[in-house]
């Protein structure tokens, strides 16, 4: 598709991006986001003080890590990471869309993490792994790179990716600061959204006769092995910066906007 050159210097981080020749020339190629034309390029992006996600252009900053992913990293592999190693160092069967990032050799970036995705049976032991690192509790560097690579999805609530079967699904913890039940609470709203006909991702409680139930929420990027392109409403509209609340106001009426002309089926907007 093409290629990302990263630089950091000092408290400088910089990205260039370039389609490749035959991306541009593929009768399938398409623009990665808004406004990356295929016809212009390279595209710069450049971090500013106090907001470093910029570094990275939207569609590469949405396959990184948020908050929660974030933490989990910086535990597993210290302070002091750049855009480019949050990226990286989340596990690449994990990471958001379909974009997958390849060394000057062609070969997969995958992340450290050894089986960094834990199968549903192992759901009970990753959810005690992620209440004792919310707890501050020590927890060996094989669980925390494990949960690392796991958990590079966004958002800032805990959460890890696992596998049942041949689906990714994205399990998401009942938090220990939780003072109502979110995840019974999410996938009553999944199910009540899904009956008055929207489609929604296919949705469960795990662990539901425990105090901290587990919402499993099937990956709607993923179809099998099959990677779904995505972006984020940040970065379809253009809009920089990091932080909790984007889709507030007159921003979802302007996400519908950009969805109409974009979206392959517009008319149910």
């Amino acid at each position: 598709m093409g290629q990302l050159r990263f630089t950091h210097v000092g408290p400088r981080q910089v990205s260039t991006f370039t389609y490749a020749p035959v991306w541009i020339e593929n009768p399938r190629g398409f623009a990665i986001q808004p406004p990356f034309s295929l016809e212009a390029g390279p595209f710069h992006t450049s971090g500013q003080p106090g907001n470093m996600r910029d570094a990275l252009a939207g569609v590469f900053a949405d396959a990184a890590p948020d908050s929660w992913g974030r933490g989990l990293l910086e535990r597993a592999y210290g302070n002091g990471l750049n855009e480019f190693e949050y990226l990286t160092l989340s596990d690449d069967a994990c990471r958001q869309g379909a974009l997958r990032l390849l060394d000057d050799k062609g070969e997969v970036i995958g992340g450290k993490a050894a089986d960094a995705v834990p199968r549903l049976v192992d759901l009970e032991a990753i959810t005690a792994i992620a209440r004792a690192y919310e707890q501050g509790k020590e927890i060996s560097p094989e669980e925390v790179q494990a949960l690392a690579g796991a958990g590079g999805s966004g958002g800032a609530r805990p959460k890890a990716n696992v596998r049942d079967g041949d689906a990714l699904w994205l399990a998401k913890f009942t938090s220990v600061h939780d003072q109502q039940p979110i995840e019974r609470v999410e996938v009553a709203t999944l199910r009540f959204a899904a009956a008055c006909g929207i489609r929604t991702p296919a949705t469960r409680l795990e662990l539901a006769d425990t105090p901290f139930p587990v919402a499993l929420i099937e990956r709607f990027d993923r179809r099998g092995a099959t990677r779904i392109p995505y972006i984020s409403a940040r970065t379809a509209l253009g809009k920089d910066g990091g932080g909790v609340g984007f889709l507030y106001g007159d921003r979802r009426f302007h996400a519908v906007l950009f969805i109409r002309p974009h979206g392959r089926l517009p008319r149910t907007l």
